[in-house]
């Protein structure tokens, strides 16, 4: 499965964001791909977000990939997205690079 490198912007708390930035290696947010609208009545996928850096107060450069192998394969460098938890938008992105 592969595995992205990706620009993630964090929403502050004042902007319904996170408390915390996930630094973990077990973050797993609903990823939606530029163009598409969150709609919880259709297929969602969700991403594994892990190796996480912090180069600013919001932002983070971490690897991305999808937590299932039967998600479509619309990631790549230029890709734009937003993550969610549950209803709530936290974050905004873009893909990077491809690992191999």
């Amino acid at each position: 499965m592969a595995i992205y490198v990706a620009k993630i912007e964090w929403l502050p708390t004042t902007q319904g964001g996170r408390k915390n930035l996930p630094l973990g290696n077990k973050y797993c947010p609903i990823i939606i791909t530029e163009g598409n609208v969150f709609d919880p009545q259709k297929e969602c996928w969700s991403i594994i977000i892990s190796d996480t850096q912090v180069i600013d107060t919001f932002k983070t450069i971490s690897k991305i990939q999808y937590l299932s192998e039967k998600a479509p394969k619309n990631l790549s460098p230029g890709v734009n997205f937003m993550l969610y938890e549950g209803f709530k938008l936290v974050a905004t992105g873009i893909i990077l690079d491809e690992k191999t």
